[in-house]
């Protein structure tokens, strides 16, 4: 029986997911990563809007900004273009230019498979637009302990880093 000893580590390997008693909840693993912190979800989020504004200022010059924000017409436009941007990152990064940038990606809540498909990164990106006109669904992942917007909730996808 002594030879049990050899073969057997005397405590046992931590079980998938677990926290151990020195990390915190912050630390918790989520298949295999580390949730993106808020600071820089919050700056993916801003380099996204810079990227998405170059191509109008290209355009339309400064009047592009004088146009009502919240007309009709200008939703449908941020809606289409936000669709054409998800798919197109998403479909190479598993997320926008800001998470690339920021070493972040977008993965499934359920299982942790990346959501590199150009479906769910236009439907995510538009709930995104659609959403942030009320503000607070944007700004909910502050005190979510998964740190989620409600936009992550309906898509079931968190935010993670991959470096």
């Amino acid at each position: 029986i002594v030879w049990l000893k050899d073969i057997m580590p005397a405590v046992p390997p931590p079980l998938p997911e677990q926290i151990n008693s020195n990390e915190t909840a912050h630390a918790k693993l989520y298949f295999g990563y580390k949730l993106a912190p808020r600071r820089e979800r919050f700056l993916a989020w801003f380099i996204n809007i810079v990227v998405l504004s170059i191509p109008l200022f290209v355009f339309y010059g400064d009047s592009w900004l004088e146009q009502n924000s919240f007309s009709v017409k200008s939703i449908f436009w941020d809606c289409v273009s936000s669709a054409a941007y998800g798919a197109l990152c998403y479909s190479f990064w598993s997320g926008t230019i800001g998470h690339k940038i920021l070493g972040m990606k977008v993965i499934s809540a359920l299982d942790g498979t990346p959501q590199n498909n150009a479906y769910s990164g236009a439907l995510r990106e538009v709930l995104k637009s659609l959403l942030s006109l009320l503000l607070l669904p944007v700004i909910w992942f502050l005190w979510d302990d998964k740190r989620q917007n409600i936009y992550d909730k309906i898509t079931k996808t968190i935010v993670v880093k991959f470096q």
